[in-house]
């Protein structure tokens, strides 16, 4: 945009994507990312605004798949191309609107309620599977984030192929605050295996467990230029209800269990095209509990080679 005639050109074209504009030190040339099928490439283009071509002239080259699904849904295609659009906004806002700009709905402003508009269940999936650590189980799922991408939730019903029981869950996250919630609920049954004194068989029994926590985290942003940086410490309260059914032995716990835990995790990303489903490099720290560390140094000073479970549940 010419900040004084308010004109606006097309200096470059790109066929998917050109961002991060920048200019070389004696403002000759411009370098920016064009995007493609090889990911981010660098590109430059020679500053020569006789070369420029105004936005209004601009020919829309795009071929548009989605004009025969617009039609059938009876959408009217009137005024949709990009550039059109833009060069109306832009043009609305250098105080210069045109006759088309006049015709776009006017749309009356008034007070969004965050509180009414918190759920927004966008999709479904015949299975449970968890984005955090990338895990499928068979089950059903429902998921919602509002608008404002502040509110997550997901809800469902999870079979445990392993222990062969089901579970009912329901994980809400609101970011909306600084620092960031994160409520967890599940209940359903849970299998295990004990043996007698008299026989080495294994016999298999069940019992109903409830679990709640709340877990709080201050996600602090240090991404900097080409790599992501994050430190978020975090601290979080469970409660576990173990409800014996008529195959649970009566040695095996019962009752409620309480847990306090904290924990702070640091990652470093290099940043990585689009493409790439890993990063090329990357750093992660993440800090045990005292009880996970304890069991640690105990298992180490014994020197018996045998598993232990450094990690709880929750």
């Amino acid at each position: 945009m010419d900040t004084v005639s308010h004109n606006i050109f097309r200096v470059t074209s790109a066929k998917f994507g050109a961002i991060d504009p920048d200019f070389t030190s004696d403002k000759s040339r411009l370098l920016y990312s064009d995007y493609c099928s090889d990911g981010l490439m660098i590109s430059e283009a020679r500053l020569d605004s006789t070369t420029w071509e105004p936005v209004n002239k601009v020919k829309n080259q795009t071929f548009r798949l989605y004009d025969i699904l617009a039609q059938q849904e009876g959408v009217n295609l009137q005024d949709t191309l990009l550039n059109e659009g833009l060069f109306r906004m832009l043009q609305s806002t250098a105080g210069k609107p045109d006759s088309a700009t006049l015709h776009h709905p006017q749309y009356s402003s008034k007070k969004y309620s965050k509180a009414a508009h918190l759920f927004n269940i966008h999709s479904w999936a015949p299975a449970s599977f968890s984005v955090s650590n990338l895990t499928l189980h068979p089950g059903v799922m429902a998921l919602s984030q509002n608008v404002l991408s502040t509110a997550f939730a997901s809800a469902g019903y999870d079979w445990d192929y392993n222990e062969r029981t089901g579970q009912f869950f329901l994980n809400f996250s609101y970011q909306g605050l600084f620092p960031v919630f994160d409520l967890n609920a599940s209940y359903g049954k849970r299998a295990g295996y004990y043996t007698t004194s008299k026989s080495a068989e294994k016999t298999r029994f069940t019992w109903n467990e409830f679990k709640a926590g709340l877990t709080v985290s201050v996600p602090l942003n240090f991404t900097r230029r080409t790599w992501l940086r994050n430190l978020t410490p975090s601290a979080g309260f469970y409660m576990t209800d173990v409800i014996h059914d008529n195959s649970t032995p009566g040695v095996f716990t019962n009752g409620w269990i309480n847990l306090i835990s904290y924990n702070l995790t640091y990652y470093q990303y290099k940043r990585s095209n689009y493409q790439d489903m890993y990063y090329r490099w990357a750093r992660i720290l993440n800090s045990l509990s005292p009880t996970a560390l304890s069991e640690v140094i105990t298992w180490v000073r014994s020197g018996q080679p045998r598993p232990i479970s450094i990690f709880p549940e929750s």
